[in-house]
């Protein structure tokens, strides 16, 4: 059975005003009776992430503000809460890490009231013009910016926990059922002295009852994931940047995790250090001394009148399963205007000594992301991706075989079109250069953010798979709000998987359907459930049984 696809587009939901204007005439006396703001409700998706920052498809015309906490969700799951820290009309900015594109947040701002009728100009048009030359024609002196150290917004939390308690079982298996607890940990810039912050994101897992046989990445009963631990020096109105621990090295590209140190020197815009340290495994994410990383990392951001530009670089020595190499890769990130950014990574690197690390060849990747706003309500984004980075210390997702050199595309659209609704496509196209194999899919969404009210949205969507595991997909999806503290989906899905050349047997058909409910019992306390159901379809000899499975799942958690 093919894993279920992606969640639909996002879903922007509009409150209403009414005007409580007093029905008799008010005299001139009277207070003036303002008409009742605006809510405006509607959801924020990550378009792309960085190593410390994630960037926002709203703006401040969606009620988006600095300083608002967003609680970001994957699949309906926290992943965390990062702090708008830079708005424009159309896009945002916030801090944070462990994000990934497509993650969404659910917003709700109280939008300005309509401004007043005015009353009449008390001076003359004549005299306004006389005073506009005079403010024109003055001569504005030069005052030197000294940054500051930001402070935190209020309310913001410095810490966070949570505590989830879940039970799920396959009716159609006599395996199970399981039972986990999951405790997440989150501590966002404590302070702790001499100017230094305490940053750590860790999970524990526990299992109650798992089936012997269950594979998973460890058989004990316990396990233990730290993203992140490190005690930092980051002030922007200090010269000396520092960061100890299970770090995520800022400004050195590739470098996502490192068990050691990073310390650099701030001039102005430019900044420039030194790293050193083991690097984790990359699925379990437990030490690896014999997998370490060191080296030098330079960056500098350049501010012009209508965009930014920052370029990164990074020179150094590693060593990993594969044997030791010297690594040199550079990353630009830039935005103009106020609807495109470009995203470009190149990593070039050779072999110490002979080994597989040698055999990959000088350039291992090559990475271009493009994100733009031709019009006001139209979105196009795009990627190219060369990759050589498989092999035996981390596999490539998609590649048929590890260490294979592969060049993947994508690009995807949406169009808020007038009447309610939006008009989106997606596609592209992955292909193995080292034994030829392709894969390409392509297909269009529609979605419909007011189709039941202000109390939800519809979508649906297809996809046609071609080449290497051909095949076709649809869904229809529907996300419903009746309350604040409720929400629901369902999910209706068509899969089929041609059979592969050469291979006997017929194609595979089934239909799915996901229900999810999510209710918030406190503002601590939060109860989820789902049910997952997939039914295969005859095809081919009407003599063979149609698979067929069903999970359910529950879950009980509080956070602090």
């Amino acid at each position: 059975m093919r894993a279920a696809r992606g969640w639909a587009l996002a879903f922007a939901l509009a409150g209403l005003s009414v005007d409580a204007a007093p029905k008799r005439r008010a005299s001139p006396r009277a207070m003036r009776v303002e008409p009742a703001p605006k809510r405006v409700r509607g959801v924020v998706q990550v378009a792309y992430v960085t190593s410390t920052r994630a960037y926002l498809d709203r703006g401040s015309t969606d009620g988006l503000v600095v300083g608002e906490s967003l609680k970001l969700t994957r699949q309906g799951h926290a992943v965390g809460t990062c702090e708008v820290d830079a708005v424009s009309l159309h896009s945002a900015t916030c801090e944070g890490q462990g994000f990934q594109v497509a993650d969404r947040a659910p917003t709700e701002q109280t939008a300005p009231p309509e401004r007043p009728r005015l009353p009449p100009p008390l001076v003359s048009g004549e005299e306004l013009a006389r005073r506009r030359t005079m403010v024109d024609g003055a001569e504005l002196s030069r005052v030197d910016f000294k940054a500051r150290a930001r402070a935190l917004a209020a309310g913001a939390s410095l810490a966070r926990g949570s505590l989830t308690q879940s039970v799920w079982a396959s009716v159609d298996s006599a395996a199970g059922p399981f039972q986990q607890t999951r405790a997440d940990l989150g501590v966002n810039g404590v302070e702790v002295g001499l100017g230094f912050r305490a940053w750590a994101d860790l999970t524990v897992l526990a299992w109650e009852r798992r089936p012997a046989g269950f594979r998973a990445l460890s058989t004990a009963a316990a396990q233990l994931y730290v993203r992140e631990a490190e005690v930092a020096l980051r002030a922007p109105a200090r010269s000396l940047a520092l960061a100890i621990g299970r770090t995520a090295p800022r400004y050195a590209p590739g470098l996502v995790v490192l068990d050691g140190a990073q310390g650099g020197w701030r001039s102005g815009e430019t900044e420039a250090g030194l790293y050193a340290g083991a690097v984790p495994d990359a699925v379990s994410l437990a030490p690896r001394p014999s997998q370490w990383a060191v080296g030098a990392y330079l960056t500098r951001r350049a501010v012009f009148e209508n965009g930014e530009l920052q370029p990164e670089a990074r020179l150094g020595l590693a060593s990993g399963v594969s044997g030791s190499r010297l690594e040199a890769e550079v990353a630009a990130h830039g935005w103009a205007g106020k609807g495109f950014d470009g995203h470009l990574q190149a990593r070039l690197a050779t072999g110490l000594g002979g080994g597989a690390a040698t055999a990959r060849g000088l350039v291992e990747l090559v990475r271009l992301d493009l994100n733009t706003l031709p019009a006001p309500k139209l979105r196009l984004q795009g990627g190219l991706r060369y990759d050589w980075t498989g092999g035996p210390d981390v596999g490539v997702l998609g590649s048929p075989v590890f260490g294979a050199r592969g060049l993947h595309a994508d690009v995807s659209g949406a169009y808020e079109a007038a009447g309610g609704f939006t008009v989106g496509a997606q596609g592209g196209l992955a292909r193995d250069l080292s034994g030829g194999l392709w894969r390409g899919y392509v297909g269009p969404e529609l979605g419909f953010p007011t189709a039941l009210g202000r109390y939800g949205a519809v979508s649906l969507g297809y996809q046609e798979e071609l080449g290497w595991m051909s095949g076709r997909s649809a869904y229809l999806q529907a996300a419903a709000f009746p309350d604040p503290r409720v929400r629901l989906l369902v999910r209706g899905s068509f899969f089929m998987e041609s059979p592969q050349a050469g291979a006997e047997g017929f194609a595979s058909q089934e239909v799915g359907l996901y229900t999810g409910l999510d209710v918030k019992l406190l503002r601590w306390l939060w109860v989820r459930g789902a049910l997952l159901g997939r039914l295969g379809l005859p095809a081919g000899d009407a003599g063979l049984p149609a698979p067929a499975g069903m999970t359910a799942s529950l879950q009980l958690g509080g956070e602090l």
